[in-house]
């Protein structure tokens, strides 16, 4: 009998034995190793949402004025249009979502604590997030509550604070980051390594002053980036950068501060490592544009501001075969019918979006030619008409038109008035002249 107990308690503790070695060896926890990268990666882009954090405003008639000069920006309906981009990617499941930048609508530390509390349900589900600042995210002096008729100054987000905020989204697991601005790498997939850098220009203290629109690498981040460049070319593999500043002029009568200073240093830099292509924001249109530097062809596609018409990101799918890049954007009307909202602007979120960017185009064009003295009204709504729309197209990257359709508007009537205006006229012409690559879609094939 004490034999036979014995048998089976060493029968016992050879089970559990196996047991432990097979959940040790063939059910290990999920990991990301760097050098095994994913074959096929999507990522979703998205820029410029602008985010204030809904106890930062109320009804009163200072912010009322703020929306007046918010650029066709929406800034009441923010916190909803985010809860649906989180909920469609949950759906999709990317494997990681990407933010170029102003993130903040003036960089309340505020406004960045509840964004990341907004995007934490994607870090739960496995998704990864990426965070790089823009030039409203860090020491902005224009961080603001309102309250009725006031402007009420509120924390302002250090570098410090933006990395501990962000921990987790980027700045935690990085391969490699600047001690001197708040860039980072990391290894992406088999054939690119992605680089997060920071472009913008912020003082180091709380500031007084409005935020600097310019962008620039500081001299140690450039050597930061040509070492870490060298080692990407040196696995063979290529950089895809993002960042907030852009690359290029992607609108020849509005640029100034939008581009990168010392773009021709960067360019050579970028050209020099083979980058495969830069993502951007900034400049809140929709737009693809490439050039060829020393040889080698870099396209730079800047997404539009997520706060915009139509709600709209980046998807990029990479594999084998190189780099797809399609615009996408978040349908806020049927989230809103989903989750049972009762907001007419959000249950006509897509519709209420484009009137508030046309309308904000068309007072754009009252305000600048009710100077000139046109002698007829009507002419004057025409030509205001005409802005609004264009703008919008242009916007939103759905501005690729024929030689006749280009002829046509210029023969029109509102056209024809903004000969009375030489900046609406110049403005208007160069988004006639947006002929370089459709703005909605592209494929980069690997480099060989």
């Amino acid at each position: 009998m004490n034999t036979f107990v014995t048998k089976k308690r060493i029968m016992l503790v050879l089970t559990l034995i196996i047991g432990i070695i097979v959940l040790v060896f063939f059910i290990r926890p999920e990991t990301h190793d760097a050098s095994n990268p994913p074959q096929n990666t999507r990522i979703w882009v998205l820029s410029d949402n602008h985010f204030i954090a809904p106890e930062l405003y109320d009804d009163g008639s200072e912010f009322a004025f703020i929306e007046t000069t918010a650029a066709g920006k929406e800034l009441r309906y923010q916190e909803e249009s985010l809860q649906a981009f989180v909920s469609l990617a949950i759906k999709e499941a990317p494997d990681q979502v990407v933010l170029t930048g102003d993130i903040t609508l003036n960089g309340e530390y505020i406004s960045a604590e509840r964004l990341v509390a907004l995007l934490s349900p994607l870090t739960e589900k496995n998704i990864e997030v990426r965070v790089i600042p823009g030039n409203h995210d860090i020491h902005d002096g224009w961080a603001r509550k309102y309250v009725g008729e006031e402007q009420i100054k509120t924390k302002q987000i250090s570098p410090d604070d933006f990395r501990t905020l962000f921990k987790t989204m980027g700045y935690a697991g990085a391969e490699s980051y600047d001690e001197n601005s708040l860039s980072y790498k990391e290894a992406g997939t088999a054939d690119y390594d992605f680089y997060f850098l920071d472009t913008n220009q912020y003082t180091l203290e709380p500031s007084k002053s409005a935020p600097a629109t310019g962008g620039r690498f500081r001299p140690e981040t450039m050597q930061w980036l040509k070492k870490e460049m060298k080692k990407t070319n040196d696995e063979k593999k290529q950089p895809i950068v993002f960042m907030h500043h852009n690359l290029y002029a992607h609108n020849a009568a509005v640029n100034r501060g939008y581009v990168i200073n010392d773009a021709d240093e960067v360019q050579t830099l970028f050209a020099a490592n083979h980058v495969a292509v830069v993502f951007s924001g900034h400049i809140h249109a929709q737009d693809i544009l490439q050039k060829t530097i020393d040889n080698i062809t870099i396209p730079e596609i800047v997404t539009s501001s997520f706060s915009i018409t139509p709600n709209g990101f980046g998807e990029l799918t990479i594999n084998k075969k190189g780099i797809d890049y399609q615009r996408k954007s978040v349908d806020v009307d049927s989230w809103a019918k989903e989750t049972n909202q009762t907001d007419t602007n959000l249950l006509n979120h897509q519709a209420y979006l484009k009137d508030l960017f046309v309308k904000d185009g068309e007072a754009l064009a009252y305000r600048s030619l009710i100077e000139k003295k046109i002698p007829k009204e009507a002419d004057m709504d025409e030509a205001a008409q005409l802005v609004g729309k264009l703008n919008e197209e242009f916007f939103t990257g759905m501005d690729t038109r024929s030689p006749e359709e280009v002829e046509k508007i210029k023969t029109s009537n509102g056209y024809q008035v903004l000969e009375y205006d030489s900046f609406l006229k110049k403005y208007i012409d160069s988004i006639l002249k947006d002929d370089n690559l459709e703005d909605t879609h592209l494929f980069i094939p690997k480099n060989n």
